[in-house]
């Protein structure tokens, strides 16, 4: 069932899914077969000679300030407020929607990411008000249309009400290109609404060790699937019109070059351990090939660094910011075959880190004008930033650290002018500038209209009464198939636990209840969540914010409504109602979450009335839900061997939740340095008293999760093996409740009930939906001291006996 047995029957684009539907009529069916045609290339070499012209005519301040990709509060004034006038006044190429930005619902913005009432302004008809004022204020100063850029890493998260997908490591595990496509194309169509015309994804690194935070950004561990999976993701995002010459989604980014998911021990803006550098570039590389196939724009630089050993002295590590051989590799196409035509990116102040913040990735700090001069030099054509991190107050200021490197030498024209060119041919692609009657001329905006139209995206959506319901069914979709079935143990039928009869069911108890220590700007706050009805928990981070929210918050009324947005509880309350079955859910009832004196009681109470009832495995399902608090980034990392929460890990590589920045409210403030997860308590005591009634009651669990994480132990107690059915549903976004009680119930099968019959388990036929796109972690000795590109090794690295192997999967059938 692994990888090596997976690469002889899987080629790409071929792999098989049960919502695959055949045609060339659709965006996303056939799309390896369209890109096979030499016409369906963006030529950006044609679009660079097109934009030549332009560039000759430009100002040395014209040609930086295209090269400037400003965080939004570079372009505040003293009070707060954004001065569009900064944008034509220094000419800026792009401006960034930081992940922790919302607007303030009055023209500008607010970056008080702890303040969650502020996140409820960040509705869509704002957010059009801000991007307007921005491509406005580039349009009256006669400047070149700005990239808007957004991390819409599983959605247009920033805006309250719209319908999130599964994060990557679930699009992974669905084994289908097509949803993939489809989801990236609605994704897009909601950014274009809401005015902007630049997306920060995918992110197509391996994934090598679960202790990174990033890992369910990632589109799993084989090269070979996420090259496929990057081709149809950038493909449905950017929904290039080949016969114009034109993107008419959004500009799609591949990131994070390369090796960001090969870190050692697997910390973040850490530094990947290369001993066989073809080794490591051939299997880190290979899922550029699929953006490059699909004419991806842009290419995000990674933090991290290469570290070429042995022996690996961190002193040695060479951030890719500042790796001229690397990035030229990639630009060249000396790897892979295929250059790269669009422009490089930096990624946020990652040129600044590379030149102050030394450890993680390296031990080793060089002044700011140096890293700035092998950055650009090197091949980063854009730089995004704040300037906060080198301690540089304002615009002028940087811009002139830049111009006076250009005017002694040191970055000669030639290459700015290189750069210049390779943002505005992108821009040309994008049709944000245009060759109209002999004359280039400024496009301010994209339209939905534009776009291919919702019904003709996938037959697996069409029909369709307008995007946002095509959007939800492709959610829908990819959230069914993104969902693994690890156990499902037999159930009085032969068949296993799953799927249920509801007909049968008279009780379904629910558990999964846990009490965390918010830390805000206050005092730490002891708060309730039940996890079966959280749909923050089914999102996690870059959701809202850039580390997600607990609850429901952003759940409520109409942005419930216009989302679509189910949590477990919802799609159960749901899927009584449609069964006509008298049904009872059985769990607390609390009038409060804060109130620890007032839970304590209610669960007594609630304990009480359980013990009275007469449950038999019969009638009565306990469902229990497992999640990890939502993170991003650096905060999700396990076990760094300098967060000690010591006054001065900061200063040797921790970059977790310490005192001074307090960026994730929902985590503890020692960082854990375990992935085992179990239930509460509580939790316990409930399944204890219901088992109690009788022992053959079975318990199907749902782990949200955005990893693999250690559930097994031998241990009667460990949620797997006391589990009758147990699910991985990852993090499946807003449609994550719907389409976990469909499967529970049988509404969907798994891997569409494709399976072969193996020791008594229907295992899911290799390649099929509802697999594993990565080994699963049995314990944490495994990930010790990994990975390493080993001298003489061939393929990517991989855990030793892991608790399931990539592909893994079970199957259910529609017998009950």
């Amino acid at each position: 069932m692994g990888y090596f047995t997976l690469l002889f029957i899987i080629s790409l684009g071929t792999i098989s899914g049960c919502e695959k539907n055949g045609g060339d009529n659709f965006l996303c069916t056939d799309v390896s077969g369209k890109l096979m045609n030499p016409g369906n290339q963006l030529d950006y070499s044609g679009f660079r000679d097109a934009v030549d012209g332009l560039v000759n005519g430009m100002t040395l301040d014209e040609k930086l300030g295209q090269m400037i990709l400003a965080d939004l509060t570079f372009i505040q004034d003293m009070s707060g407020n954004i001065d569009f006038s900064l944008i034509s006044e220094f000419h800026l190429g792009g401006l960034l929607i930081d992940a922790n930005v919302v607007t303030n619902g009055e023209g500008s913005i607010s970056t008080n990411f702890l303040d969650e009432d502020l996140y409820l302004n960040g509705t869509m008809a704002n957010w059009q008000e801000l991007t307007g004022s921005i491509m406005g204020a580039a349009r009256d100063g006669g400047q070149i249309p700005v990239l808007i850029g957004t991390d819409n890493i599983h959605g247009n998260q920033h805006v309250v009400g719209e319908i999130l997908v599964p994060h990557n490591i679930g699009l992974a595990a669905t084994h289908d290109p097509e949803i993939i496509c489809a989801t990236a194309f609605f994704n897009a169509y909601s950014v274009i609404e809401s005015g902007v015309n630049w997306g920060y994804s995918p992110t197509i690194a391996v994934t090598h060790n679960f202790q990174w935070g990033r890992a369910y950004e990632t589109l799993g561990s084989v090269p070979e699937f996420i090259a496929d999976y990057a081709q149809h993701y950038v493909f449905g995002h950017q929904a290039v019109d080949f016969k114009r010459g034109r993107i008419r989604g959004i500009l799609a980014t591949t990131k994070h070059l390369v090796g960001d998911g090969a870190t050692f021990n697997g910390i973040d803006e850490g530094n990947v351990h290369v001993a066989n550098m073809n080794n490591f570039l051939d299997v880190n590389l290979l899922g550029y090939i699929g953006g490059l196939e699909a004419s991806v724009g842009s290419t995000m630089v990674s933090y991290s660094g290469i570290n070429q050993g042995p022996p690996f002295d961190i002193d040695d590590s060479v951030p890719m910011s500042i790796n001229p051989a690397l990035l030229q590799n990639y630009i060249n196409g000396d790897t892979l075959g295929t250059p790269f035509n669009g422009f490089i990116v930096s990624d946020f102040n990652s040129i600044e880190k590379a030149a102050t913040q030394g450890l993680p990735t390296t031990g080793t700090k060089i002044p700011f004008p140096d890293a700035l001069t092998i950055a650009v030099n090197g091949g980063i054509d854009m730089i995004m930033t704040d300037g906060k991190q080198v301690g540089i107050p304002n615009l002028q200021t940087y811009i002139g650290v830049l111009k006076n490197l250009v005017e002694t030498g040191e970055i000669p024209v030639e290459r700015i002018d290189e750069a210049v060119r390779s943002i505005l041919a992108v821009k040309f692609a994008m049709g944000l500038i245009r060759l109209e009657n002999g004359e280039l001329v400024f496009h301010y905006e994209k339209k939905t209209e534009d776009l291919p139209h919702h019904n003709r995206i996938l037959p697996g959506v069409r029909g369709a009464g307008d995007a946002r319901d095509a959007a939800h069914r492709a959610a829908l979709i990819a959230a069914r198939e993104s969902l693994v079935l690890l156990k499902n143990e037999g159930f009085g039928n032969g068949l296993g636990t799953l799927p249920v009869d509801i007909n049968n069911i008279r009780n379904i108890v629910l558990v999964g209840e846990k009490i965390i220590e918010v830390q805000t700007t206050q005092s730490p706050q002891p708060t309730l969540f039940q996890d079966y009805d959280n749909i923050g928990a089914q999102n996690g981070g870059w959701t809202i914010r850039w580390q997600g929210y607990e609850g429901n918050k952003f759940w409520q009324g109409e942005n419930k409504e216009t989302s679509r947005a189910s949590s477990i509880l919802d799609g159960l309350n749901g899927a009584i109602e449609d069964s006509g079955q008298d049904i009872q859910l059985l769990f607390p009832q609390y009038t409060s979450t804060i109130d620890m004196a007032e839970i304590d009681a209610a669960r007594a109470e609630f304990l009480v009335f359980l013990s009275e009832l007469g449950l038999s495995s019969a009638d009565t399902l306990i469902i229990g839900v497992l999640s990890e608090p939502p993170y991003a980034e650096f905060m999700g990392d396990i076990n760094n061997p300098a967060c000690k929460n010591n006054i001065d890990d900061f200063q040797n590589g921790c970059l977790y939740n310490l005192e001074q920045f307090k960026l994730n409210p929902y985590l503890p403030r020692q960082q854990p340095d375990t992935l085992a997860i179990n239930f509460s308590g509580f939790d316990r005591t409930v399944i204890d008293i219901v088992k109690g009634h009788d022992p053959d009651i079975p318990l199907v669990t749902i782990l949200l999760s955005g990893r693999p994480m250690i559930i097994s132990s031998g241990d009667k107690e460990a949620p797997l093996d006391e589990s009758s059915a147990f699910i991985a549903a990852w993090l499946p976004g807003t449609s994550g409740g719907a389409a976990l009680v469909d499967a529970i119930f049988g509404d969907y099968l798994f891997c569409g009930g494709s399976f072969t019959v193996i020791d008594g388990q229907m295992i899911c036929d290799e390649g099929s939906t509802n697999t594993l796109p990565v080994d699963w972690v049995r314990n944490m000795d495994q990930l010790r001291n990994y990975p390493v590109y080993r001298k003489n090794a061939q393929g990517f690295p991989r855990i030793s006996d892991p608790l399931f192997e990539i592909g893994f999967g079970l199957a259910t059938t529609p017998e009950f």
